[in-house]
């Protein structure tokens, strides 16, 4: 089983603060990433933002 790492949590979370992208961490270890959509998204949004959160991991990871 992984360990919980919550130093690459909050690196993802500093990338998606950088492209716009607001994200939730949690969890007893915080570790977790919460995603909170509007009711109102919509698909495109939703891809978009899908997307920008892949684009901030990889950053996160790379430079980890």
């Amino acid at each position: 089983m992984a360990k919980p790492n919550a130093a690459l949590l909050k690196a993802v979370m500093a990338q998606c603060q950088k492209r716009g992208l607001i994200i939730l961490a949690c969890g007893m270890y915080g570790n977790v990433i919460r995603f909170v959509p509007a009711l109102t998204l919509s698909d495109e949004e939703m891809d978009e933002g899908i997307g920008v959160f892949g684009e901030a991991f990889e950053a996160a990871v790379a430079s980890s």
